[in-house]
């Protein structure tokens, strides 16, 4: 899912990957925390992080995002 995010794949690209992932594997917990990292450290866009907040936000808000190292990552994105 973080590739195809990375990639701007279509909506419906994620969809499918996000029906996947929790149908094949409903009790896993994506580590959003180390792919928000991974997204800053590669200097991926603010629009490319942002599908990635909204993806977690409409089909996993159960999985725990820790906003502080978020904000801290996208802070040192902004000052690179």
């Amino acid at each position: 899912m973080l590739y195809a995010i990375w990639c701007d794949a279509p909506d419906e690209i994620i969809q499918l990957l996000t029906n996947s992932q929790k149908s094949a594997f409903p009790d896993h917990i994506l580590n959003w925390d180390v792919m928000i990292e991974t997204l800053c450290r590669s200097g991926a866009s603010v629009e490319t992080v942002k599908r990635l907040f909204d993806t977690h936000h409409t089909s996993f808000p159960e999985q725990s995002v820790n906003l502080q190292k978020a904000a801290r990552g996208l802070t040192m994105r902004f000052l690179v």
